[in-house]
């Protein structure tokens, strides 16, 4: 990992050779990728299955306040692991896009 100085752009190559370097460069902008940190206001579901073992209805998802690094929610199977709230598998079970863009 390579931190980003402050300001940076775009990325620049010059070709050279042991008689120098070019004189102009070719460059390509940066799209800095991170993980969101603006996390789900909330969730709800109600299961209107009324057979055991088995869920059906609506989740609704509270947007996070700022979407600005948000693209996407994943919801997750989750279960309570020693106080805290875990996921139990890697895989959403449905990946809901954020509001208008």
């Amino acid at each position: 990992d390579t931190l980003l100085p402050s300001g940076t752009t775009h990325l620049l190559v010059f070709t050279r050779s042991v008689d120098g370097q070019m004189a102009t460069g070719v460059s390509t902008p940066i799209v800095d990728r991170a993980v969101p940190i603006h996390p789900a206001v909330g969730i709800s579901f109600d299961d209107t299955d009324l057979d055991k073992g088995e869920l059906s209805g609506n989740v609704s998802i509270v947007a996070a306040a700022d979407e600005s690094d948000v693209t996407h929610y994943g919801v997750f199977f989750a279960a309570l692991i020693d106080g805290s709230v875990r996921s139990l598998r890697n895989t959403p079970i449905t990946i809901v896009s954020r509001g208008p863009q």
